[in-house]
């Protein structure tokens, strides 16, 4: 995705994809892992679903352990990604 869209936009930068995806990444883990939403709640229970985001994004400091998460999840990811990006590089 991040090539693909190089060639479309050539002044957008890679953190300017790559970290923004890597944030929402961590909110769907979150979204699966902590809430415990599947991918058919979205059809099955998509106003308790809508409910339990709205709370979150609107309470931010109540939910400071989910956004912490959210963050961590985001900052792994993008060290991982990195990382491979990198070693890649040096076996190519």
């Amino acid at each position: 995705m991040e090539q693909m869209i190089a060639c479309k936009w050539q002044r957008l930068r890679e953190w300017q994809f790559v970290y923004p995806m890597m944030l929402l990444n961590a909110f769907g883990i979150y979204i699966g892992r902590f809430l415990r939403y599947n991918s058919w709640d979205v059809v099955a229970r998509p106003f308790q679903l809508t409910e339990d985001l709205i709370y979150l994004l609107v309470h931010p400091f109540r939910n400071r352990f989910d956004w912490s998460m959210i963050v961590c999840y985001a900052v792994f990811m993008s060290l991982i990604y990195l990382a491979l990006k990198q070693i890649s590089k040096a076996v190519w």
